[in-house]
């Protein structure tokens, strides 16, 4: 959300006028007389259309320029304010006010070079000694000063309130071109010559909210909200302070009460609508947006968070015709780009969204945003090394910022590097306390390096923080690290809590299933039938699970159910494919030594020694079935499943 352009009070201007006939004066005067009063009444358009009058016939009437650019800056028509201060400088290039003022119009145009001049050059003329004025360059001077006869320099600003608004304006443009340490110190200088200014309190907030410190920034918006209790801009400034510590009440009832003083405060609404759909309340969020753009509809940036809000919603198409209106109207948004390539991506327009992407970090390199999409976008599209670098220009640009670092470990994570990828989910999980996803995947690289402890002590870390399908699917993850733990009694109760939340989950049934086989326990038949009732069609680990299914069932001498897993796992499979040889051998009751008779690979000789040696466990010799089972677990290279298999029927055997 943009930041709501500098305002403040003009201080007056003294009048000055030149002698002439009552009768010529009459009129202009009095058309000059009720400007002014309607600009103090604060009714501008009213009071534009008398300083028209006025001006045309004295048109070197510095205070009729100065209010009426001034009404125009309350009217949000800053480019129509720009011409009365040009006019004042060209009739008086020493009249600081009017520097200042036409400062402040140019921070309003994003002309902040071109203000940083105007605010500079104001205090180098009030700051100079031999700065005093000369009546001699304006049309209107009243006698009665006696100004001719000053030989001294004046200090035409004794109170230092100019300075403290070209101060002021400073801190406004060096905020806005994101220098907020340098902002700060402008807005020191300005507080120094006047402390009880609430809208440069409400500034500095401003400046110190963007540079992290939130405690700081807050104690300036409450100030500037305790001198001015109606202070719009103040609460929509607080308001946005309560949204980045997570007080999220706070911060919507802040922004109430800034919409509820200026219902005009686009910057208000737009920083509720932000809020609103960062908790699900797009619908809400839309309202304050479309407010807006009811009375501007080409607001390119409420357009632009329109289309945000939108692909938060999961609507990118939609999306993407209001970001491209954003963009025709303002090609120089960086975020609009940004907002666009996310919904390309969503859409599978990965191509597309880089090239989004690009443009917007060819208008600004900082934007860590634009970093971490465009590595999102390159690690679909499986350009893992670019990715990789992607993420690592965020963290460089925003230390701070957990989302660059989790999408770095999970494409390092991805590229075969679980080691590399730890660092990063252990730093994520550190700065978002609260976010699941660091704590998951720390938990997936650990496993993936054999750490399993650590690995589940981050599954259970992240277990308060997810929703019920999201704990079955820790319950199942921590299963499986305590599978591989060889802790069958602890994996089956973690596996038996996640299937009690997800019943349908077909890869924690066939984890349970063979765990629940490898341990000596009932019930692996009935997770293979759920399993393979979940899974209908092709899918390859059918086969293994109908070996699962003819195993389990025989264990528990329903031979009948074997044979029917048995057979259907043949008829579902291509006859060539692995592992249909071992099914027929357990369907025909096919000896080993013939099955081992084939060219088998390691993976395979393993495998089929483990099935068929526990298949016949009963009949066999004793010692006939250890050194099979020795076989497969001093020298086998086959699944996981089969070695464990072998290893625990082989520790039952030798007891």
């Amino acid at each position: 959300m943009e930041t709501r352009p500098f305002a403040r009070c003009v201080s007056a201007v003294v009048t000055i006028g030149v002698a002439a006939t009552p009768a010529l004066a009459q009129r202009p005067n009095d058309y000059h007389a009720e400007g002014v009063r309607l600009y103090e009444a604060g009714r501008y358009q009213e009071a534009i259309s008398y300083f028209n009058v006025s001006l045309e016939r004295k048109h070197r009437d510095i205070e009729g320029h100065i209010k009426r650019g001034n009404s125009y800056l309350k009217l949000n028509r800053a480019d129509l304010a720009l011409a009365d201060y040009n006019s004042v400088i060209r009739f008086n290039r020493f009249f600081a006010p009017a520097y200042i003022d036409r400062g402040i119009a140019c921070i309003m145009l994003g002309q902040l070079d071109a203000a940083a001049n105007d605010f500079n050059y104001a205090l180098q003329l009030y700051n100079s000694p031999s700065y005093t004025f000369d009546p001699a360059s304006s049309a209107y001077y009243d006698s009665s000063w006696n100004v001719p006869t000053i030989t001294e320099p004046l200090n035409w600003d004794p109170k230092g309130t100019q300075r403290a608004l070209a101060y002021s304006g400073l801190g406004q443009v060096y905020h806005r071109s994101r220098r907020d340490a340098e902002a700060v110190e402008q807005y020191n200088a300005s507080l120094r010559l006047n402390p009880n200014d609430t809208n440069t309190l409400a500034g500095r907030g401003d400046a110190l909210l963007s540079l992290g410190q939130v405690d700081e920034a807050l104690a300036c918006f409450n100030q500037a909200i305790q001198l001015a209790p109606n202070h719009s801009r103040a609460f929509a400034s607080r308001g946005e302070a309560f949204s980045r510590i997570g007080e999220t009440d706070r911060a919507l009832s802040d922004f109430d009460l800034a919409i509820a003083l200026d219902p005009g405060s686009t910057r208000a609404r737009r920083l509720r609508a932000s809020l609103l759909s960062a908790n699900g309340q797009g619908a809400r969020a839309l309202e304050d947006l479309d407010a807006i753009l009811r009375v501007d509809p080409k607001d390119a940036g409420t357009l632009k968070d329109k289309g945000g809000v939108l692909v938060r919603m999961g609507k990118p198409g939609p999306a993407l015709e209001f970001l491209a209106e954003s963009i025709r109207l303002d090609p120089s948004r960086a975020s609009a780009y940004v907002n666009q390539g996310v919904a390309q991506r969503l859409l599978g327009a990965n191509d597309l969204a880089i090239l989004s992407f690009d443009e917007a970090i060819r208008l600004d390199p900082g934007h860590v945003g634009a970093w971490t999409d465009r590595g999102l976008a390159r690690a679909d599209l499986g350009q893992l090394d670019d990715a990789i670098r992607d993420f690592g220009e965020a963290i460089r640009l925003n230390p701070e910022n957990a989302i660059p670092r989790v999408g770095r470990a999970e494409a390092l994570a991805r590229h075969g590097r679980p080691g590399d990828a730890v660092p990063d989910y252990e730093t994520a999980a550190q700065l978002a306390p609260k976010a699941p996803s660091p704590l998951i995947g720390l938990g997936h690289a650990l496993d993936a390096l054999g750490r399993h402890e650590p690995a589940i002590e981050a599954y259970s870390k992240a277990l308060p923080l997810v929703g019920p399908n999201e704990s079955a699917t820790l319950y199942r993850d921590m299963g499986n690290s305590r599978r591989m733990r060889r802790d069958w009694s602890g994996a089956l109760a973690d596996l038996d809590k996640s299937l009690e939340l997800q019943p349908r989950d077909a890869d924690a049934h066939a984890l349970r299933g063979w765990t629940r086989l490898i341990a000596d326990r009932d019930g692996g038949d009935e997770d293979a039938r759920a399993y393979l009732d979940l899974r209908r069609g092709h899918d390859k680990s059918a086969p293994y699970m109908a070996i699962l299914g003819a195993l389990a069932s025989r264990r528990a001498h329903r031979d009948q159910a074997a044979l029917a897993f048995l057979d259907e796992g043949i008829a579902n499979t291509p006859s060539t494919a692995w592992p249909v040889p071992i099914l027929h051998a357990l369907r025909n009751a096919t000896p080993l030594e013939r099955l081992l008779e084939a060219k088998l690979n390691p993976g395979q000789d393993s495998e089929a020694r483990a099935f068929l040696t526990l298949d016949r466990i009963d009949s066999n010799d004793k010692s006939t079935s250890i050194a099979a089972l020795r076989q497969v677990v001093e020298h086998g290279s086959g699944s996981p499943v089969a070695l464990d298999l072998a290893r625990e029927a082989l520790a039952r055997l030798e007891r």
